[in-house]
């Protein structure tokens, strides 16, 4: 219950987003993704490899975004901890909800979505990703 809880924490604040009416970003240029790749672990790196993967129709570029993006990794993080730790049918449900959600990101967006928040927002819960994630 909890876990499902967390999910529609998630896909309301992804609802704040602005919707763009240019094609998303995900195609981002190359600088992107170096700066992503180069900011220490951390919330600044989440928002830098959100940015550089876009998500949906979103407009994930703006400071407004990024307050969203941040909130949104951090209540992924929570649902997944409060979905008994090492729940790994927690990360995959967690990467579903995300693609059926507000926004509708490509499930390659809302795995980098839940796969950066793990690394940058709550490390110590790597245990979550399944073995083999990238």
């Amino acid at each position: 219950m909890r876990a499902a809880l967390g999910v529609l924490a998630v896909l309301v604040a992804l609802a704040g987003c602005s919707t763009s009416t240019t094609p998303p970003a995900h195609h981002a240029s190359q600088p992107s993704r170096v700066a992503a790749t180069q900011a220490p672990p951390g919330p600044q790196r989440f928002i830098a490899d959100i940015q550089a993967a876009g998500y949906g129709s979103k407009d994930v570029s703006t400071a407004a975004a990024s307050l969203i993006l941040l909130d949104v990794g951090k209540n992924v993080c929570r649902a997944l901890t409060t979905s008994q730790g090492t729940n790994i049918e927690g990360y995959s449900v967690m990467i579903e909800s995300l693609v059926k959600g507000h926004g509708r990101p490509s499930l390659s967006q809302a795995t980098i979505l839940v796969d950066s928040a793990i690394r940058n927002l709550c490390p110590d819960d790597l245990n979550l990703m399944p073995s083999g994630a990238p």
